[in-house]
């Protein structure tokens, strides 16, 4: 059976209708188009539909159309406000799917998001991310299916699901271990102040180095005479020991900053949801 979120939301769907679900054999997914097999010694071909305005499964046996399966896509929990606060982050979002326009353009209207690319082959998706690259954008790229794994090896970073496929995870540079997707912004706040303590710290080691390499190279010796050089040793050890504590203490910092900057966009987050609650219709 495959492992792709439609088919396993049909098969559970199916078992809800007690319907009896046979043995397939000489299974072939194909990325971005759909699944081919052998039922009882018939040719099994499930794909989406072609020229459909909407997110339609075709069913083919023996290369004749036997059906259609209509699908509705039901929005992640954290998905809004995942958006919410990438934007409050001054963060650009956009929807590439290989789903229909009309479908994206439904889920793109109840998320807030205006840049739309659907209909897409695999292909396409990492041509997109190339295209937003070309033009100057850091671009990160979530996905949890084979057909997300080129566009997240094309991008600058790749976040895969935690509940996605192998490959997804094979492919992403970062795997969340729930399907939260609040932890996108906050993996990019960890990764963003991780860099920063980074070059913070760099940037004490040159200071250090600067300043003393050239005491260790005689610069006090015009001022203090050779005598300096009995007590360089006793200066090298507390220079290198104050070196390491800087450092440390620095990094030490991270954790109290990204705590801050975590608690400042949740509170941006529940005060969107109180705004919208107060708005007339809101719930």
């Amino acid at each position: 059976m495959s492992n792709h979120p439609i088919a396993k939301a049909i098969v559970k769907y199916s078992q809800k209708l007690n319907l009896k679900i046979p043995e397939a054999s000489d299974i072939v997914e194909l990325p971005g188009i759909g699944i081919s097999g052998k039922v009882a010694d018939l040719d099994i071909r499930i794909s989406r539909s072609s020229g459909a305005t909407s997110s339609i499964v075709s069913i083919e046996i023996g290369g004749n159309t036997a059906g259609h399966i209509s699908l509705a896509y039901k929005v992640r929990d954290t998905a809004h406000d995942s958006i919410s606060i990438l934007k409050e982050m001054g963060i650009k979002t956009a929807m590439i799917t290989g789903d229909m326009d009309s479908e994206a353009r439904k889920i793109g209207l109840l998320l807030g998001i205006t840049d739309i690319h659907s209909g897409l082959m695999p292909e396409d998706k990492a041509q997109i991310v190339t295209k937003y690259q070309e033009s100057g954008e850091f671009v990160v790229f979530v996905g949890d299916g084979i057909n997300d794994s080129a566009a997240m090896e094309t991008a600058d970073t790749g976040i895969a699901m935690g509940s996605g496929l192998d490959i997804a995870r094979e492919s992403g540079d970062i795997i969340l271990l729930n399907d939260d997707l609040t932890m996108v912004a906050y993996s990019i706040i960890l990764g963003k102040n991780t860099i920063s303590k980074i070059r913070q710290n760099i940037g004490w080691a040159i200071g250090y180095n600067s300043v003393l390499i050239p005491i260790a190279a005689g610069l006090l010796v015009p001022l203090f005479g050779l005598s300096i050089f009995s007590i360089l040793p006793i200066l090298a050890a507390l220079a290198m020991g104050l070196s390491s504590t800087s450092v440390v203490l620095n990094s030490l910092r991270l954790r109290s900053k990204i705590t801050r900057s975590v608690n400042r966009i949740t509170l941006f987050n529940k005060e969107t949801k109180i705004m919208k609650r107060d708005l007339p219709g809101g719930a």
